[in-house]
């Protein structure tokens, strides 16, 4: 290892490609409401704000980066959030209803595109289905990961922001998806969409303070979808006893469990705030009150985020139980990241509420197998016993075991002997070198490089 300046840790392999990395600046502490980190270019570190989150649940109603809460029925794709380098986006879909549901929730990076769906609750990349955990890595460090800890976990970790770029959690709610997008402090500049623009101020939240102008100004894709629909009540239509007992039903939020969280996060009334979102749900379902389950949810999950312990809820609430496929069973302290087959006594950072497997066992393809059942899988694609991969993103070569893990040794890249014209080059997805030519070109007597001499990389 070497140090080319005071910010940067470099080392260099045997190809003579160097890989450096941000060294951590002790001068400059980052704590309190701007404690999170981003390093420029030039290995500079400085403070950002704190990661924020936004939300879409249920029918659906959106929580944006600075708290402002509004319900949109809109039936295309919209872009969520985004910053320099990235973009999420959600898609929504009609259940036969009025009110409209999250379909979808997709990443746009670096030309791919990252995708959970609520149908099977499944993953694609590049609108191919595949199979999870799903991990991609970039050949200058950036990674996308694809978890299943009891929900669904997309993160982005970039070379410049710690610890995650962005952090994108779907729990499945049977034919639709909640959703909450967490984005990292350096994107509260850039960031645009139906999340609002992250600066402190809930008044400039949504263009022209209203739901339906504000979707369709982050509508995308879908040139043929409808307008959205005028905003709708049903318990205006279900009629005055339904609704009171929508009402008394909602109510439970103020009763224990609920009532412990309710001076850390309020619950509204009938007008505004979790009640009203609770008794819309309700209202929708003809007074059935296990559709208010969802939305309990919603604030027991928020509850949790802010130190209130609800995770034993359902516990408390007989009309709200949890099914799970299979072999899974319900925990409120479930293992994240879960064992799988490809890490299977992963480094613990936290628990979770969802359907787990039973200890000794691993989810592949929905089903909870033994360890002599794993297979060997890469980038979402199962690979038989003897057979052979290339990992450009990790520089290996890779062979599949009978144990189902990967055997990898590093890939050995052919010398190259480039024209005194051409500069060896490397592309971000590739491991191995290659001659560039034509990297000059000259307009209207300038010279503008199409190709610098990318042999040190930053991670």
């Amino acid at each position: 290892m070497y140090n080319p300046n005071q910010n940067t840790d470099c080392t260099c392999d045997a190809r003579g490609r160097h890989t450096c990395k941000c060294a951590d600046d002790p001068k400059v502490t980052c704590s309190g409401v701007n404690s999170g980190v981003r390093y420029d270019e030039n290995c500079n570190k400085s403070c950002v704000p704190q990661p924020a989150s936004c939300s879409s649940a249920n029918d659906p109603h959106y929580r944006t980066f600075d708290g402002t809460s509004y319900d949109f029925h809109g039936l295309c794709t919209y872009q969520a959030a985004s910053c320099d380098d990235f973009k999420v986006f959600m898609k929504n879909k009609n259940l036969g209803s009025t009110p409209t549901y999250t379909d979808r929730v997709m990443l746009e990076f670096k030309g791919h595109t990252f995708a959970i769906h609520s149908y099977g609750f499944s993953v694609h990349v590049d609108h191919v289905r595949v199979n999870v955990p799903y991990k991609k890595r970039f050949s200058n460090g950036d990674t996308v990961t694809i978890e299943n800890s009891g929900q669904l976990v997309m993160t982005l970790k970039s070379k410049d922001r710690s610890p995650d770029s962005v952090k994108i959690t779907a729990r499945h709610m049977g034919k639709w998806i909640n959703v909450v997008i967490t984005l990292h402090g350096s994107c509260a500049a850039f960031t645009e969409g139906l999340c609002g623009r992250w600066n402190g101020d809930r008044s400039d939240d949504l263009v022209g303070n209203a739901p339906n102008v504000h979707g369709e100004k982050y509508k995308v894709y879908d040139s043929s979808c409808p307008a959205p629909p005028p905003p709708y009540d049903p318990c205006h239509d279900i009629g005055p006893l339904r609704k009171q007992q929508a009402l008394e039903t909602c109510m439970k939020l103020t009763e224990a469990p609920f009532a412990a969280c309710n001076s850390v996060v309020p619950v509204g009334d009938a007008s505004s705030g979790f009640i009203n979102t609770c008794m819309t749900e309700i209202c929708q379902c003809r007074t059935d009150k296990t559709c208010a389950c969802p939305e309990f949810d919603s604030y027991a999950e928020e509850c949790i985020d802010n130190g209130v312990d609800l995770t034993h809820w359902r516990d408390h609430v007989d009309f709200c139980p949890y099914t799970c496929p299979g072999q899974q069973v319900y925990r409120v302290d479930g293992p994240v990241p879960a064992p799988t087959c490809l890490d299977r006594t992963p480094t613990l950072t936290g628990t979770a509420r969802g359907c787990f497997c039973t200890e000794g066992e691993y989810l592949q393809e929905g089903v909870c197998v033994g360890a002599a059942q794993c297979r060997c899988l890469h980038e979402g694609v199962f690979y038989e016993p003897g057979e052979r991969l290339t990992d450009e993103g990790e520089c290996q070569e890779c062979g599949c075991e009978e144990t189902g893990l990967l055997s990898c040794r590093p890939i050995q890249c052919p010398a190259l002997d480039c024209a005194e014209e051409e500069l060896m080059s490397y592309k971000e997805d590739k491991c191995c070198p290659y001659c560039q030519a034509h990297w000059v070109e000259v307009v209207r007597d300038q010279i503008f490089f199409i190709s610098h001499i990318p042999n040190i990389e930053y991670s």
